[in-house]
């Protein structure tokens, strides 16, 4: 069985000290971390039924820079020393975070050129973008079916048995391979590569494709990125014995009329 995952690096803005206005340029990518337990789902098939998994990035976060380029061929070698036997970037100017139709032909040509495929996963949704566009156009352009929202996945007799989370219901359905399905973050826990299997992964190999979007137009134009941040209110300083500021702090509360007086 050859299963394709989708991975996509996404900026790491989890540092809460970089407050400022520049600090997507210098955030690091990550794996998107729903992409992490589709990749999981994936090595679990791959044990239980054999074959190979293959992974696919494409790199829409400043996508001209050479250190991104970089960064991405090691965030795909942690990938092959969780398991996947191959992995492909696709790179190129002509990429854009946000045109999802893009980002969805770009993906679809590293697919065709990887092979036949049985089963194409990814997250239910990247969390700097979460438009959950991407796996649908992919499936509308390969004429196959899309499956979302998969909480559960079993193959059988080459049919895709699983359930979605619906609200506070959950649907099980039965569909033929192939198949594209998005997955939600419980269907696996990601396992950690050991330090072996990074050195491991060096053997394994990673495809470069360089991507030009031809005659296809763009759908929007980022002209600008720009970090919310929202400046604290009522900031104090009390350097005292605890009870004092106990007291400081419901005077405080009593002026923004948090507390009764």
């Amino acid at each position: 069985m050859r299963i394709t995952v989708l991975v996509k690096p996404i900026l790491d803005i989890s540092r809460t000290d970089i407050i400022s206005r520049d600090v997507l340029p210098r955030a690091n990518l990550k794996i998107n971390d729903v992409d992490k337990s589709a990749l999981e789902l994936a090595l679990k098939l791959k044990n239980q039924l054999g074959g190979e998994v293959i992974v696919i990035s494409a790199l829409t976060w400043f996508c001209s820079e050479t250190r991104r380029i970089r960064e991405v061929a090691k965030l795909l070698r942690e990938t092959l020393a969780l398991g996947a036997d191959k992995a492909i970037m696709v790179k190129g100017s002509d990429l854009c975070i946000g045109d999802h139709r893009i980002t969805a032909e770009a993906l679809l040509e590293a697919i065709k050129r990887s092979g036949p495929y049985d089963l194409i996963l990814c997250g239910e949704g990247s969390s700097d973008i979460f438009s959950q566009v991407v796996p649908v156009l992919i499936a509308s352009k390969l004429n196959i079916p899309f499956i979302g929202l998969v909480k559960d996945m079993k193959i059988s007799s080459n049919k895709v048995i699983a359930d979605l989370k619906l609200d506070n219901v959950v649907m099980s359905i039965e569909v033929e391979l192939p198949v594209v399905a998005s997955v939600a973050k419980e269907i696996a826990t990601p396992r950690l590569p050991t330090l072996i299997d990074l050195k491991r992964a060096y053997k394994k190999p990673i495809d470069i494709i360089d991507f030009s979007r031809k005659c296809l137009t763009r759908d929007i134009e980022i002209i600008d990125f720009k970090v919310v941040s929202e400046a604290r209110k009522q900031l104090i300083k009390v350097h005292a014995s605890p009870n004092e500021m106990a007291t400081e702090l419901i005077n405080v509360l009593k002026e923004l009329h948090v507390v009764n007086a």
